[in-house]
């Protein structure tokens, strides 16, 4: 799968890096953290050649539009069949994010507990996300298709609040398939905004201080669905996200914790 971030680097080396291109950024601001963690897990997956198990992104700085990202990787430990891996970034010689990671051979299929995918309409079935005025024209969003299934996200939270703090959203990315661990990471982290369309209601969005992602599968799939779930605000808002694939596979699990942006 094409790299989100276009990440590029050598892999014997863990020396990595991108642009952080304004069609990588929440418009007009800064960088999108799913960004960040989608180039942190391309990064760790090449490195220790191994498919991503888990990996956690703490975010120490906001990332100005055009800068350049550069991403270590280093490999702390390697088993059999498991490399934990610990990745800095550092743009003009400061750290802006440090991560870790765990890749591991997957031997079997996956058993799931739990319920199943929520029952939403299909992505035809579902009304496209009404995003704020001109958020659709640039940055991040722009790459996307978005389409909401249940409840509301930060964009068209402006018209009520999420009572229950639950949305679910359907994305693909035109021309090209999602489901790879980048993938997941890159757009599980739009789940942080579900904690203001919830606590405020105000359409503003929220900013991610970290994420965390476990990957159950990475096979192909057209269309995403992140099922969010804000468990709990005391001015840091604590999100639960869960990755579908459009069968009805679960894809992977997400948590984020994020500052509501409130003025």
């Amino acid at each position: 799968m094409e790299s989100p971030t276009n990440l590029r680097g050598d892999p014997t080396t863990g020396q990595f890096s991108f642009e952080a291109r304004p069609d990588l950024c929440v418009p007009d601001m800064f960088l999108f953290g799913g960004a960040t963690a989608s180039a942190v897990s391309e990064a760790i997956e090449a490195t220790a050649n191994q498919p991503l198990a888990w990996v956690t992104t703490q975010f120490q700085q906001r990332i100005q539009p055009g800068a350049t990202v550069h991403l270590h990787v280093a490999r702390d430990v390697e088993r059999r069949r498991l490399t934990q891996c610990r990745v800095e970034g550092i743009v003009e010689g400061e750290t802006v994010f440090r991560a870790l990671g765990a890749t591991a051979a997957r031997e079997s299929a996956a058993t799931i507990w739990g319920p199943p995918m929520p029952d939403v309409p299909a992505p035809a079935d579902s009304p496209p996300l009404n995003f704020r005025e001109g958020w659709m024209e640039s940055g991040f969003p722009s790459r996307f298709e978005w389409r909401t299934a249940s409840g509301r996200l930060f964009a068209d939270s402006q018209q009520a609040k999420n009572q229950d703090g639950r949305a679910c959203v359907w994305v693909r990315w035109p021309g090209h398939e999602l489901g790879s661990a980048p993938s997941q990471a890159y757009l599980s982290d739009l789940g942080m905004t579900t904690s203001d369309s919830a606590s405020e209601g105000e359409g503003r969005g929220g900013v991610s201080l970290d994420n965390t992602l476990r990957i159950v599968s990475t096979q192909p799939t057209e269309w995403l669905l992140l099922e969010c779930a804000l468990r709990a605000d005391t001015g840091l808002a604590h999100v639960e996200i869960s990755i579908w694939s459009e069968s009805g596979d679960l894809m992977g699990l997400h948590t984020t914790t994020a500052l509501n942006v409130r003025t």
